[in-house]
């Protein structure tokens, strides 16, 4: 028969889960400190920058005041020139001293003016930094002829709609990653990026999207449009009219944030080697699993505070990680199909947390075979009965930190018989120290 647990029980759990924090200490420790600083003084005036190696480090100097240059000894390839009061580029020296870069970071400097041919000087710059500016894309073409570039941020600036015959102009063959976040581009043409035959990484985070037309780009793995709170008409396409993929590479795509119309999940997403897909943060209400079933590489999918109710399942062979985390779901997602074969069998995260009502796990059959990590905090469990889990063979950490569980049911003798067969959990959990690292593990209060 079942023992129900009493508050003295409970009141046992925390003090061995104490025992166990001084024995494995580790869990929480701190990460080892870092090397020292090996940055010493360097620059003709002063010392107003810091060196190492051929890195020069003349960010925030003078009080942030610093609009030049200094002259170094040595050969420099990286220079940080960030957060300082660098408002215009007026002489097309001004780079005179520093030809050799392939690394130049003159972000948060609010940038409004560059002399026509400062940029010229580079031969070898690869990584470009120019976040926080109020340049145009007249003033930057300068930037974007420097066709050694892998590497350019372009973030936070009042850069309008891109135009689609820019790179056309200045082809940019090197160029892996661009970076236009928190602009002002209203809408994105995939077609104006297809001279960028290198582009891996697009990103166009906060910059006011309502619309994205897909155009075949066979080396871009990742596309992260989140965070555009204006909220984008229509899910972004990825198939063409023969079912060919936009984007064959793409293994990265956030969209959180971004989808505030409800979303039609009878879409079909042809993206063969997705790994990792952001939808949190958006209005999707029910969620159809079929959806991702052609996405056969897909390990990662959160859909958290998305105002999700149900979710219609799918087998998802490939899934390793699931979170759907304060949503509205009345039932436990389902994860056993009606011949008992799991949805989801390589799932080894699940997390629930703060789900807005109460969650029923007790009356479920949980198929999820390789699942490790199991969150339930902040979540109005009613009564946990601890023998459900059973079937979970791999299970190594059940998280049910401020979660309003009524009862708590456990049956020692089946316990004894899951702890001699892998020592998953045990009556040791509650009357003394916990048999293994790997015993269930609960944090927060019950009541």
């Amino acid at each position: 028969m079942a023992n129900i647990l009493c508050f003295g029980a409970v009141v046992a759990i925390f003090y061995w889960l104490s025992v166990f924090a001084t024995m494995f200490p580790h869990i929480h420790s701190e990460p080892d400190a870092q090397p020292t600083d090996q940055f010493k003084p360097c620059g003709d005036v002063g010392g107003m920058c810091r060196c190492h190696g051929t890195i020069a480090d003349c960010s925030e100097n003078y009080d942030g005041e610093l609009t030049f240059i200094p002259y170094f000894s040595r050969p420099i390839t990286k220079l940080i020139f960030s957060s300082n009061a660098l408002r215009s580029i007026d002489s097309d020296q001004f780079f005179w001293n520093v030809t050799e870069l392939t690394d130049l970071d003159i972000s948060r400097n609010s940038l409004s003016y560059v002399s026509q041919g400062a940029f010229s000087v580079f031969k070898r710059l690869k990584t470009l930094d120019v976040q926080v500016h109020e340049l145009n894309y007249s003033q930057l073409e300068q930037i974007f002829a420097i066709r050694t570039l892998e590497k350019l941020d372009l973030s936070n600036g009042d850069l309008g709609p891109l135009p689609d015959d820019l790179f056309y102009r200045y082809p940019l063959p090197k160029l892996e990653v661009l970076s236009l976040n928190e602009n002002v581009l209203e809408f994105v043409n995939m077609t104006a990026l297809k001279p960028l035959p290198s582009l891996k990484s697009f990103s166009v985070r906060a910059a006011w999207i309502r619309e994205v037309y897909s155009d075949h780009l066979p080396f871009l793995e990742l596309l992260d449009i989140g965070e555009n709170t204006k909220g984008l008409v229509n899910f972004p396409k990825t198939c063409d009219g023969s079912g060919e993929s936009f984007f064959p590479s793409l293994v990265y795509l956030d969209l959180g944030l971004s989808l505030f119309l409800p979303w039609s999940s009878e879409s079909y997403l042809c993206l063969p080697r997705l790994t990792e897909l952001y939808l949190d943060y958006n209005h999707i209400e029910e969620v159809n699993m079929t959806v991702f079933k052609y996405l056969g590489n897909l390990t990662q999918l959160y859909l958290v505070s998305s105002q999700i109710h149900h979710i219609n399942p799918a087998y998802l062979p490939s899934l390793e990680r699931l979170e759907v985390g304060d949503n509205s779901f009345s039932d436990f997602p389902a994860t056993c199909s009606d011949h008992g074969q799991s949805f989801y069998p390589a799932l080894s995260y699940l997390d629930l947390r703060s789900n807005r009502k109460r969650l029923v796990v007790s009356e479920l059959d949980l198929c999820l075979p390789q699942l490790k990590r199991l969150v339930l905090e902040d979540t109005e469990l009613g009564e946990l009965n601890m023998t459900k889990f059973k079937s979970l063979t791999n299970l190594r950490g059940l998280y049910a930190g401020i979660a309003k569980i009524t009862k708590l049911v456990f049956d020692f003798r089946e316990a004894e018989h899951l702890e001699q067969q892998n020592k998953r959990y045990s009556r040791n959990m509650f009357r003394g120290r916990p048999a293994s690292p790997s015993t269930f593990v609960f944090f927060g209060s019950f009541f």
